[in-house]
């Protein structure tokens, strides 16, 4: 009988658990919003206090001298710390550094909360007599983060110079090493625009490992002084594609038997020019395996590291015009000419139609290229034939 008081009492107290936990997930994002809501009705009426405040200020007449050159100073900061000396104490405690700041635009001065972004701004006119030269009063508080410059890694590529094995990584490491292009820049309410000095931000992450392809998330990490001493964050992500193996091209020429051409996978490429001096690396012309299929660049082509190199659509690039996409011929192993004499022969032909000739490939284009005609080009690459 104990047992089965005990078994019921165990019973009851996970049933009040549940419920509790079901009450809470319904009150939490109730209380936040309860919160949330508050939060924003005081930041309201602060704001229409400083709006009254300012505007008494500004229609004193035995100020206007010294308050168009504040607004003309173009410091938000300044201003919000005039107004407070003007007010009383209790009220002035209430308005914390960088919380709110003021802006002109045509003709009216606005009120903005950098805590509250969503509150409508509260405005008032600009009293006849001032004059100011800029149209925006700007402000030293930071809006956001804007990050750039990072890009495509190889899987299991070695990116920290001092610990190559090393393909795992924490907070603890320097992620900084990994994109030593990247830039960070704040973007201030204003509108201006600041670089971040490389020292003054961190870069955090979960962990991820190198050595695994996929998305990877990290996130920016600055203290900024002048937003009631908070921290900004920025997200982004970077991408690390996965490294496949690079199956020989095997060309069947029928009686000459079956020949294999070297070919170089499309990742060893995007390893080799994002590691190289500089921020390009061009190629002569090359066989590269993308996506089960194998391409002729005749001309060769640049990868520039800044951009994606995931893609030789969109990052082999025409070596004297970055802006133009490399020239490039898909191998066409279904459809193999036997002799450039025989007409039947030659009706086949389309850009991509192989030939061998005195042991060595050709490939037919149509167009000229930059470099070379139309008509039969040889293929330069190391060639192997197979035994039968």
């Amino acid at each position: 009988m104990p047992n089965k008081k005990i078994k019921n009492l165990i019973g009851e107290i996970a049933v009040c658990v549940i419920a509790a936990a079901i009450l809470l997930t319904i009150l939490i994002p109730t209380i936040a919003q309860s919160v949330k809501n508050g939060g924003e009705h005081k930041s309201r009426h602060v704001m229409s206090y400083i709006k009254d405040t300012l505007a008494e200020e500004l229609n004193n007449k035995q100020n206007t001298e010294n308050w168009e050159k504040l607004l003309n100073d173009k410091s938000s900061s300044k201003i919000i710390a005039e107004l407070k000396k003007n007010m009383k104490a209790d009220n002035a405690e209430k308005i914390s550094d960088g919380e709110y700041f003021i802006k002109y635009e045509d003709g009216k001065l606005f009120v903005c909360s950098a805590v509250y972004p969503e509150i409508d701004d509260i405005s008032l006119s600009l009293p006849e007599g001032y004059s100011i030269s800029d149209p925006i009063v700007k402000n030293e508080s930071i809006s956001y983060l804007k990050v750039s410059g990072f890009r495509t890694y190889l899987q299991g590529e070695s990116i920290n110079p001092n610990k190559p094995e090393q393909m795992q990584f924490t907070n603890e490491d320097d992620l900084k090493k990994i994109f030593s292009d990247m830039t960070v820049t704040a973007i201030n309410i204003g509108g201006r625009s600041t670089p971040v000095n490389r020292d003054k931000y961190k870069l955090l992450t979960d962990g991820f490992d190198m050595s695994k392809p996929g998305t990877k998330s990290l996130r920016v990490e600055y203290q900024n002084d002048n937003i009631l001493n908070r921290t900004i964050y920025a997200e982004f992500s970077f991408y690390v594609m996965q490294k496949t193996e690079c199956k020989p091209l095997v060309i069947s020429f029928g009686k000459n038997g079956s020949y294999e051409l070297a070919a170089w996978d499309w990742s060893d490429y995007v390893a080799e020019a994002s590691q190289a001096d500089g921020s390009s690396k061009n190629f002569d012309a090359s066989i590269v395996h993308f996506d089960d299929k194998y391409y002729y660049y005749p001309d060769g082509f640049n990868i520039d590291k800044r951009r994606d190199n995931s893609n030789p659509e969109t990052s082999a690039a025409d070596i004297d015009d970055p802006t133009t996409a490399a020239y490039r011929i898909e191998f066409k192993t279904n459809i193999i000419i036997s002799s450039k004499e025989d007409e039947n022969e030659m009706d086949k032909a389309t850009d991509g139609a192989l030939m061998l000739e005195e042991e060595q490939v050709y490939i037919w284009q149509s167009i000229p290229s930059k470099e070379l005609d139309s008509g039969w080009i040889r293929v330069f690459c190391e060639m192997k034939k197979k035994e039968q």
